[in-house]
């Protein structure tokens, strides 16, 4: 992302401008992930960000799981809201992102999106059971394909996930447990903050 100007900008310890906080307009209070919202503004206007690998400060993580619930829907729901409100730069062509800033910024929140489509296919399959339950000559089960493209979704999830903690982070076995188990008791609520915004 550094090498394509495309860092997605997050507010702890992240240091910008007077000057260019002013020239785009200064923070959205629309929106409430309103960093990674300027940050793309800043792309916008043409001007660039860099990562610099060294530690300036430190951020306070969540304390509880509640804490850490709320902050990953805020994170999902913002994400949602800078996407329509920027859907136009972010989609179309001729716009001022360049194809990486574009790529990289859309890729980024696609797992939010996954989490809301999955419930989606989640209700859809609730109800289609309750429907065979309560009329079971009329509702056959489901075709295998519908079955097939959640459990590839979820399957793909676990497996990047592993990779990413073992190869990137650096992660234990333990470790990458832990952190899947984490991520897998939020799905539910991504869900909902992407299927809200």
């Amino acid at each position: 992302r550094n090498e394509r100007n495309a860092i997605i900008q997050h507010g702890t310890m992240t240091m910008i401008r007077r000057q260019v906080l002013e020239q785009v307009g200064g923070w959205a209070e629309w929106s409430i992930t309103e960093d990674a919202e300027l940050g793309l503004r800043v792309f916008e206007h043409g001007l660039e960000a860099t990562y610099i690998p060294r530690s300036y400060g430190r951020g306070l993580m969540p304390d509880t799981f509640l804490d850490y619930k709320k902050q990953r829907f805020r994170w999902a729901y913002g994400a949602i809201q800078i996407l329509k409100r920027h859907a136009g730069r972010l989609f179309r062509f001729g716009s001022p992102l360049t194809p990486g800033q574009r790529y990289h910024f859309i890729a980024g929140w696609l797992p939010w999106l996954a989490d809301g489509l999955n419930l989606l296919f989640n209700l859809a399959a609730m109800s289609w059971s309750l429907a065979m339950i309560n009329y079971p000559h009329r509702i056959d089960p489901p075709l295998m394909i519908f079955s097939a493209l959640p459990l590839t979704l979820f399957t793909f999830k676990i497996a990047k996930l592993v990779h990413l903690y073992r190869t990137r982070v650096g992660a234990n076995l333990r470790q990458t447990l832990a952190a899947a188990l984490a991520g897998l008791a939020l799905t539910h609520t991504i869900g909902i903050a992407v299927v809200s915004g």
